[in-house]
């Protein structure tokens, strides 16, 4: 695991979740029916008929996190290229 600063690791995650909330908004707009919603580092992705998806930036462990209905759980670590 690459060791970031608080900073180092929040701005490449703000972007990534700035991105995924994009996408999904767009995809609303295409007329996909799922419902999204972005506060304090969570993003929380409403699809009908399947369950709700949640996407956390934890600044702590400097992972992102991702629960599915689909797949369960996962923590996703931030590797620099190298490494």
């Amino acid at each position: 695991i690459t060791h970031l600063s608080d900073q180092q690791y929040r701005e490449p995650a703000d972007l990534y979740f700035e991105a995924v909330v994009e996408y999904s908004e767009d995809a609303r707009k295409e007329g996909r029916y799922i419902e999204v919603e972005y506060s304090g580092h969570v993003i929380s992705i409403i699809a009908p008929g399947i369950g709700s998806f949640v996407l956390t930036s934890d600044l702590h462990s400097r992972q992102i996190l991702f629960n599915s209905p689909i797949s369960g759980s996962k923590a996703f670590d931030w590797v620099a290229q190298g490494e």
